[in-house]
């Protein structure tokens, strides 16, 4: 007869050898889904707090760059507004021609303004009324000159721009005849700041000389200016 002791140790044996029955499977893996789910849950929860987290700190960002791009903007609006960047030299502008129809006074002169406004100063006397005159005119920039003849009561009927504003703001006669007239500037501004993009190019000294031939008589003008970056514009 078996000993209580051998009986233990084979009942053992058959205990750690017995196969896990279906119920044993199926409980098994019904854990291990439950298990995953909750893992999934957690990882799903998870990942919505990090996205909802990086949205929000994205919408932050976002919100301090466009503060900072608005600042910059006005910043150099103005900028451009109250820096033009450049300063005109005028060296002279004056008559060149003997009893003169047209007639500049000696403090004719325009001056460029930190605004990008150009100022007016000084007087234009007309001594004789005309109908018709024609303009000889030749400018040299930077040893490049311009030279070409028109017809002055066109180009007066025909002015537009900066011309015009200039012309409008002295009073200046529109079209021919010209009467006789004291046409001053008086200190009056003109609004040249869309035309900034073009100082680069337009820098450096400018003479020229224009010569008009009317019905009662002729007129020498001429002038010499220098454009030039400032150092320190601000």
């Amino acid at each position: 007869m078996p000993s209580t002791s051998a009986l233990g140790k084979k009942n053992v044996h058959v205990e750690l050898c017995r196969l896990p029955t279906a119920a044993q499977k199926d409980a098994a893996i019904h854990s291990k889904i439950q298990d995953d789910r909750v893992d999934f849950v957690n990882v799903r929860a998870r990942t919505r707090k990090y996205t909802t987290a990086k949205y929000f700190y994205c919408a932050v960002l976002l919100r301090f760059l466009a503060k900072l791009l608005a600042r910059n903007q006005e910043a150099i609006k103005l900028k451009i507004k109250v820096k033009s960047g450049y300063k005109l030299h005028v060296d002279y502008f004056r008559n060149c021609g003997k009893n003169d129809v047209v007639q500049l006074s000696d403090d004719f002169q325009p001056t460029l303004n930190d605004d990008c406004s150009v100022t007016l100063w000084g007087c234009t006397t007309v001594k004789h009324a005309f109908k018709s005159a024609q303009m000889t005119y030749e400018i040299n920039k930077n040893g490049v000159v311009y030279s070409g003849t028109k017809n002055a009561c066109d180009a007066l009927e025909g002015a537009h721009g900066e011309v015009l504003d200039i012309l409008d703001s002295v009073g200046a006669p529109r079209t021919c005849p010209v009467k006789e007239a004291v046409i001053c500037g008086h200190g009056k501004h003109v609004n040249i700041r869309k035309h900034r993009i073009k100082l680069p190019v337009m820098s450096g000294t400018t003479t020229g000389r224009m010569e008009l031939k009317t019905n009662s008589g002729d007129a020498c003008i001429e002038f010499s200016a220098t454009l030039s970056r400032r150092l320190f514009s601000g």
